[in-house]
C-alpha cells in the first residue's frame, strides 16, 4: 500500500505543477506588482483542476465497464478536489 500512496502523491504533485504552470501562463503578473484578484486565480486553477481530476479517468472507466454511479461519484470528487486545488492556489498565489 505504501508504494501506491507514494505513486498517488507523485501524480498529484505533477498535476499541481502543471496547474501552476497553466495558471501562470494564463494570468501573467499585472504591471506595478498589483496582486491578481483571488477570483481570477481560482477561476483558472480550479477549472484546470476539475479537468484533471474529474475527466482523466472516464475513458478507462468506460472501456473497463465501471458502474455509472462510480463514474458520477468520481466526477463529483474531482470537482471537489479541483475547487480545493484552485482555492489553495488562489490563496497562496504570489503577490
Amino acid at each position: 500500500m505504501g508504494g501506491k500512496l507514494v505513486a498517488t502523491f507523485i501524480v498529484y504533485l505533477v498535476v499541481s505543477t502543471l496547474i501552476a504552470y497553466l495558471t501562470r501562463v494564463a494570468l501573467p503578473p499585472l504591471p506595478g506588482a498589483t496582486p491578481l484578484p483571488f477570483a481570477n486565480v481560482i477561476q483558472v486553477a480550479a477549472t484546470a483542476g476539475i479537468l484533471a481530476y474529474s475527466f482523466s479517468f472516464i475513458p478507462s472507466a468506460l472501456w473497463f465497464g465501471a458502474y455509472k454511479r462510480t463514474i458520477v461519484a468520481n466526477v463529483i470528487d474531482g470537482i471537489i478536489y479541483g475547487v480545493i486545488t484552485g482555492a489553495i492556489f488562489a490563496w497562496r498565489w504570489p503577490h
